[in-house]
């Protein structure tokens, strides 16, 4: 499917939501359906075909990365004001425009299918944390491994490479202790060394853009 799905416009409904945000929002706009009206803006979906039609539009592109060819899957990204936590998911059907008091916010790049394992590729971990409310990704299972630190194990998010690859960009990492968030984005000028509460991890992993 064509990238330009990947940068059509966010949502006037969505754009309002990110005010509440204690960082800057600049993550890609989310893939719309061709021909999408955005006058209404009275839901997180107003105006656009429905989610099944959306989630098709920004189905997994093939690429050819390190020497393998296998599919990618937009990482979108997604904030709770309430309870002050950034969610990221391969999987359009778990959130959509947005659910549980979690709203869209965009896309971060993409993820890789396991097939770029064969070339380098490492799983990108998901966990959970009910007390902090907190959800984190990381490429080292020591980190984390089945669960600790009040951190549920939530299954493999997708792959990307631990290492620079010509056509990847980095997953940048941050870490708000006040907040209790883990932050990531593909876009350094967002959060650069760290700025509003969030400390700067390093870099996780490198994506398809």
């Amino acid at each position: 499917m064509s990238k330009v799905f990947q940068s059509l416009f966010m949502i006037a409904a969505v754009a309002l939501a990110l005010v509440d945000s204690p960082r800057p929002a600049e993550a890609r706009a989310l893939p719309a359906e061709a021909g999408g009206d955005a006058a209404d803006t009275s839901s997180a979906n107003a105006g656009f075909a429905d989610e099944g039609a959306v989630a098709q539009a920004a189905a997994s592109t093939t690429r050819t990365l390190n020497g393998c060819t296998g599919a990618t899957s937009l990482l979108y990204r997604y904030w709770s004001g309430d309870a002050t936590d950034h969610f990221y998911t391969t999987d359009w059907s778990e959130l959509g425009w947005g659910a549980g008091g979690y709203v869209a916010e965009g896309t971060v790049g993409s993820l890789l299918s396991n097939s770029f394992a064969h070339c380098g590729a490492t799983a990108l971990y998901r966990y959970y944390s009910p007390s902090a409310g907190d959800h984190l990704y990381t490429t080292s299972w020591a980190e984390l491994g089945f669960g600790k630190y009040g951190y549920q194990y939530e299954g493999v998010q997708g792959y990307c490479f631990p290492f620079a690859v010509t056509g990847t960009v980095p997953l940048y990492r941050y870490w708000n202790g006040d907040a209790g968030d883990h932050f990531y984005t593909t876009t350094w000028a967002e959060l650069g060394g760290g700025s509003g509460g969030y400390a700067y991890d390093g870099i996780q992993c490198y994506v398809s853009p």
